[in-house]
């Protein structure tokens, strides 16, 4: 079996046209930047986590992924609470790519979910 062989500058030029075809693919503004995620005019949204429409649907954008620590019924059990309202009649959606979610941390480990999203 023989060894394709590739020179210094033949890799060197092959990954240059590579990365410049991905930057050219890769938008670099957002006409909708500081704009809360899933945002509707006749809604109430305080934050981005947190919508009420006006009929009375309580949409909570989870930012964070369920991997067997309960956080998808943990934090949207909290918010049902500091609302007052039955859990059951909330809408939990996985919250989309939006600079309003971003946690320096980026961990889905550790038990850390709800200590870091609430203050006891």
């Amino acid at each position: 079996m023989k060894r394709p062989t590739i020179s210094r500058r033949q890799f060197l030029a092959g990954s240059a046209a590579v990365t410049g075809g991905l930057v050219l693919g890769i938008s670099f503004t957002n006409e909708n930047a500081g704009a809360l995620p899933n945002a509707r005019a006749d809604a109430v949204q305080p934050n981005a986590w947190l919508q009420i429409t006006p009929e009375n649907e309580i949409i909570f954008q989870l930012d964070k992924i369920e991997m067997g620590q309960g956080v998808s019924t943990s934090l949207p059990t909290i918010l049902a609470e500091e609302l007052d309202i039955d859990p059951g009649v909330m809408i939990v959606q996985p919250a989309h790519v939006h600079s309003d979610f971003q946690d320096p941390l980026q961990v889905t480990g550790g038990s850390t979910s709800v200590a870091t999203r609430w203050m006891s």
